[in-house]
């Protein structure tokens, strides 16, 4: 994932699509890396302005958005990262929604959870010239540096 170097705009707004738990820990990474606008879909809809006074308690300044799954393609401005754990399985028609990526800037960074069950939305990503991080090289990384923590821990 560092070898990539791929290009973070924080002046674009973050978009971050899946679960309550998934969504609320990496929209907190999002904002503390720097941006300042986030758009949010979550699976568990009836869970937004729950999600909204968790992160406005902490991260001062923050822009949220939320969307329902199925409005996806409505949107009518372009992020430059997308960060999704959604799966067919999850909700077949956002699944389908995503396939367009018509919410995404030319060389966005999309960042795939769920791509080792199905690599069908990182070949859309990869048709529309986005920047594409799969969900292997995501746990790659974690296990290395765990496995690094681990090697340099006095409690191991």
């Amino acid at each position: 994932i560092k070898n990539k170097k791929y290009y973070l705009n924080t002046a674009q707004s973050a978009m971050i699509i899946g679960s309550y738990d998934f969504v609320l820990s990496l929209a907190a990474k999002v904002a503390l890396l720097g941006y300042s606008e986030i758009i949010i879909s979550l699976f568990e809809n009836s869970r937004s302005l729950i999600l909204e006074k968790k992160l406005k308690e902490f991260i001062f300044n923050l822009n949220l958005t939320f969307i329902k799954l199925n409005e996806l393609t409505q949107i009518q401005s372009t992020s430059g990262l997308l960060i999704s754990n959604v799966s067919e399985k999850m909700d077949s028609d956002a699944y389908e929604s995503l396939t367009y990526f018509n919410f995404l800037s030319h060389r966005a960074v999309f960042v795939d959870y769920q791509s080792y069950q199905s690599a069908s939305l990182i070949e859309e990503a990869l048709r529309a010239e986005l920047n594409v991080i799969e969900e292997i090289e995501i746990l790659t990384l974690k296990y290395k540096t765990l496995i690094e923590f681990c090697k340099n821990s006095s409690l191991v």
